[in-house]
């Protein structure tokens, strides 16, 4: 009787078997983990852009005659149950140019908030946005995705 028996041929198969098995199942497990980890933060993510509601309620243009910047206020209004987060502002208009603000506000549910954003000297406030004509104001909220877009007329 040379080599290796029948039956200690068939354990050793069975026992390579059993563990090519339990590997694959650990490599599966730790890939479903990682995997439920990365989109379990991104859920959360689009989950709070999705109950952001915040929506531009009026612009304010003060215009400065003095060396002081103009200013756009725009007034942010959250309808919804909870406290949202603005992390930029940014304000277009019609030509293309814009301007913006990476203050980071946090609305308090059903309330209103200003977001200031400076009209440097170089830009006249009224030359950017003249009445009658119309600024796209858009708001993010924790990403580089906006959260909406609005258009607001120019009313001095």
């Amino acid at each position: 009787m040379k080599g290796i028996s029948p039956v200690i041929t068939t354990v050793l198969l069975l026992l390579m078997g059993v563990a090519a098995i339990g590997s694959s199942w650990i490599f599966i497990q730790r890939i479903q983990s990682s995997t439920t980890a990365a989109g379990s933060s991104q859920f959360e993510n689009i989950k709070g852009q999705a109950s952001t509601a915040i929506s531009v309620d009026l612009l304010t243009v003060t215009d400065n005659t003095a060396l002081i910047d103009d200013i756009l206020a725009v007034k942010l209004a959250n309808p919804s149950a909870g406290i949202s987060k603005v992390t930029r502002i940014v304000v277009k208009n019609s030509t293309g140019s814009s301007l913006s603000n990476i203050t980071t506000i946090y609305v308090s549910a059903n309330s209103f908030s200003d977001m200031i954003v400076a009209v440097s000297n170089v830009t006249d406030v009224k030359t950017f946005c003249p009445t009658s004509t119309f600024l796209r104001v858009t708001i993010y909220s924790d990403a580089f995705v906006p959260v909406r877009d609005y258009p607001i007329e120019c009313v001095y």
